[in-house]
C-alpha cells in the first residue's frame, strides 16, 4: 500500500494533464474553439504549471506553519484551512484543485520530516472529504448528455463499470 498510493496519484496527474490535452485538440479538431493553436495548447500548460507552482508554494507555506503547531488539534485545524484554501485559490485562478493539493501534499512529505503527523491529523476528516468531493463532483454530471451520445456512451459506462468491478 505504501508504493500504490503515490502510484494512483501520479496516474490522477496524468489523467488530469491528459484530459485538458485532448479537450483542448477535440475543441480545435471539431472547429468550435475561438483560439489560436497556440492559446488551446498554452491552456493545459497554464492550469498544469499554475497548479504546480500553487500547490509548491502552499505545501511550503503548510511545512512552516506546521512546526509552529503544538497539538493534533492545530495540525488538523491547519491542514484542513490548507487544503480549503488550496482548493478556493485553484478555483479562482481556473487550475486545477485536484492538482494543486497533490502537489501541496507532495511538497510536505518531501520537506517536513515528521509528514506522517500531518496526514494522521487529516485522517479523521477523510470519511468526510470523501464525501464532499465526490458529491460536489456528481453534482455537475448531467446524464441527458449520455442519452445524446447514445450506444457508444451506454457502452462506455458499462465498460468503465466492468473495469472498476475487475479491478
Amino acid at each position: 500500500t505504501k508504493t500504490i498510493l503515490p502510484v494512483v496519484a501520479l496516474d490522477d496527474v496524468f489523467g488530469i494533464i491528459a484530459f485538458g490535452i485532448a479537450m483542448s485538440v477535440a475543441k480545435l479538431s471539431v472547429g468550435v474553439a475561438d483560439h489560436s493553436l497556440f492559446q488551446m495548447l498554452s491552456e493545459p500548460v497554464i492550469e498544469i504549471g499554475g497548479s504546480g507552482i500553487l500547490g509548491i508554494i502552499l505545501g511550503i507555506l503548510l511545512v512552516f506553519i506546521v512546526k509552529k503547531a503544538k497539538d493534533h488539534d492545530e495540525v488538523q485545524v491547519i491542514t484542513l484551512a490548507a487544503i480549503g484554501i488550496a482548493t478556493g485559490l485553484s478555483m479562482k485562478l481556473g487550475f486545477s484543485p485536484l492538482l494543486t493539493n497533490i502537489f501541496m501534499g507532495t511538497t510536505l512529505v518531501n520537506l517536513k520530516q515528521n509528514s506522517k503527523r500531518v496526514f494522521g491529523a487529516v485522517n479523521d476528516f477523510t470519511p468526510v472529504i470523501y464525501v464532499l468531493f465526490f458529491t460536489l463532483a456528481g453534482a455537475s454530471l448531467n446524464l441527458s448528455v449520455l442519452a445524446s451520445v447514445g450506444a457508444v456512451g451506454v457502452a462506455y459506462v458499462i465498460a468503465r463499470a466492468g473495469g472498476k468491478i475487475l479491478g
